[in-house]
């Protein structure tokens, strides 16, 4: 079972905006509205894979009370820490030629006793899972190292950890050593400094705090990772058009975790997961038969 753990969900509108009248009187309609934030989307695609998986989080407000009951009608098991803070809109705004703009409400400032009730909770919960999933940003108030205090917790519990993080709550939670992070290249050039040198010189170099496995991101369609003291790079020979990166990111740690948790060695399910990424959009899981299937779409090769 698999415990996806998300601090700042969020509600997402999706608006069709005929022309934009700046000053003037704009008519638009709604397209879709659900809970949004990676934790909440990589339960989606778990579910939709087979997987048995519950969502963690902070929720408050209406915006809050629209998460809880919009999760419970996609049937996706969920618990929660009520907080008096609001959960933020994040507004999608599309016009006649299909041009996204985005509008994001300020994130909620979490008061200290919600984050160690969050903290309590998620101690309570984690020893009933054997997969941990922590994803996503974090609302004001929560300190950096949230991140670590939870890796270290879970892998107290001997859990198996998949961190999915940005800027410093991703460099504090690496010194809890998580069993596998994903980041993308721009969070690596954060952490290994100088992009000017090889990326590829800088992950093999690379020393500080790390997981088992670090799983970089350059592009939807190309990552580059480390085992049993190789590196190498994974390319996939075909992406469909629907695919954006944001979904693609999605989908991949929600199929790693769902194959990790049903027991596929670390090589396996990355092939797996990167492979479902590539093939799959937002409303379609392509699951292949069987590794073989997999390997013939991948350019494997080591760096």
């Amino acid at each position: 079972m698999i415990l996806s753990v998300i601090l700042n969900p969020f509600v997402e509108e999706k608006v069709n905006l005929k022309k934009f009248q700046l000053g003037g009187k704009n008519q638009f309609e709604v397209l879709s509205k659900k809970p949004g934030g990676r934790g909440i989307n990589a339960a989606r695609y778990i579910k939709k894979l087979g997987g048995e998986v519950t969502v963690l989080s902070i929720i408050g407000g209406k915006n809050g009370d629209f998460i809880k009951e919009s999760l419970d009608l996609e049937k996706i098991d969920f618990d929660f820490i009520f907080s008096d803070e609001e959960n933020p809109l994040h507004l999608e705004i599309f016009d006649e030629k299909g041009i996204e703009t985005d509008f994001y409400e300020k994130d909620p400032v979490i008061a200290p006793i919600d984050i160690k009730n969050f903290e309590d909770k998620f101690r309570e919960k984690v020893v009933n899972y054997e997969t941990i999933l922590l994803t996503d940003g974090t609302p004001n108030g929560v300190c950096r190292d949230i991140f670590k205090h939870l890796i270290q917790i879970s892998k107290d519990k001997e859990k198996f950890v998949i961190f999915d993080a940005k800027g410093e709550m991703l460099k504090e939670g690496l010194r809890a050593s998580p069993d596998i992070a994903r980041i993308d290249k721009e969070d690596f050039d954060y952490l290994s400094g100088s992009n000017l040198i090889s990326l590829i010189k800088r992950f093999k170099s690379y020393n500080d705090f790390k997981p088992e496995y670090f799983i970089i991101t350059i592009d939807k369609g190309n990552i580059i990772f480390n085992y049993e003291d190789k590196f190498f790079n994974l390319i996939s020979k075909e992406i469909i058009r629907d695919n954006t990166d944001k979904i693609a990111k999605d989908i991949f740690v929600a199929s790693l975790s769902f194959y990790i948790d049903q027991g596929v060695n670390f090589f396996d399910s990355l092939k797996y997961a990167f492979y479902i990424s590539t093939k799959s959009g937002l409303n379609e899981i392509h699951i292949p038969k069987n590794i073989v299937e997999v390997e013939r779409d991948l350019v494997l090769r080591e760096i």
